[in-house]
């Protein structure tokens, strides 16, 4: 048996529609309005009418385990400042939600079980008012719905003259030392070239005709027929320090990126 709020939806056009589109609420047991039950639904929220200070308990079905839990305004017992108190042990099929007395706005919880999504909305009833709030609410696994009969009429022949499905799978991904080789063989990508050059007196073989850098490493091209200057590195202190190089085709090429 399920319970719905109608009167929240009567903007909805027709019984069907809200029926359609309303939360679902438990229904209280005839022995006990704080004692209600549901039956489980996919398709809606299952409101949850609680009180600050009282303990609702919510029992999910024996047939699954709580996996994850998450709660739209928290819920962790163990902080003071927490207004939510919500806890559930993994594995097993038991709630326990307790608003505490800062507690005001609804709150709303998801729980996946090894075998459906629950969602729910907690409302806190204000003080003094003559609704009671649930302390214990069953979750009734789905019905079984009734095997229908499937008939035994052949495939048209069309169906049978498909094409069989080709099923493409994506190439492999290639090997750590590939794609470190592809990208160290790779041509330079020019990233910065605003380098300026100060030449010195004497200096004129060994200026650069071009200066730029590709965020790893920086890259000088001489003119040709010319001895290949040393490059150095100059510290925070004004000191110089040699760094490494090599040649790549005609660029002479630093294993580093330096201001100076």
């Amino acid at each position: 048996m399920s319970c719905l709020l109608p009167a929240l939806f009567a903007a909805v056009g027709t019984a069907a529609a809200a029926a359609t589109l309303a939360p679902r609420i438990a229904c209280a047991q005839p022995t006990d309005p704080r004692l209600r039950e549901v039956q489980y639904d996919a398709r809606v929220v299952v409101t949850v009418p609680v009180k600050r200070g009282v303990v609702t308990h919510i029992v999910l079905g024996a047939d699954e385990a709580i996996t994850e839990v998450g709660a739209g305004l928290g819920g962790d017992c163990s902080k003071a400042d927490a207004v939510w108190c919500i806890a559930a042990q993994p594995g097993g099929h038991h709630l326990f939600v307790k608003p505490k007395s800062g507690a005001n706005a609804p709150n709303n919880l998801a729980v996946v079980t090894d075998r459906r999504t629950h969602s729910f909305r907690f409302v806190v009833l204000a003080d003094g008012d003559s609704q009671s709030p649930v302390y214990r609410l069953v979750v009734k696994p789905p019905a079984i719905a009734a095997a229908r009969p499937v008939a035994a009429d052949p495939l048209p022949a069309a169906a049978l003259l498909l094409p069989p499905v080709t099923v493409q799978t994506a190439p492999p991904a290639p090997a750590p030392a590939t794609v470190v080789a592809e990208r160290l063989t790779a041509a330079p990508h020019v990233v910065n070239t605003a380098y300026s050059i100060a030449e010195g007196k004497g200096s004129e073989d060994i200026v650069p005709t071009l200066v730029f850098d590709d965020g790893r490493f920086t890259y000088f091209r001489f003119p040709g027929n010319r001895e290949v200057p040393a490059v150095f590195h100059v510290l925070g202190d004004g000191s110089e320090s040699l760094v490494n190089t090599r040649m790549e085709g005609d660029l002479l090429v630093v294993d580093r990126v330096s201001r100076r």
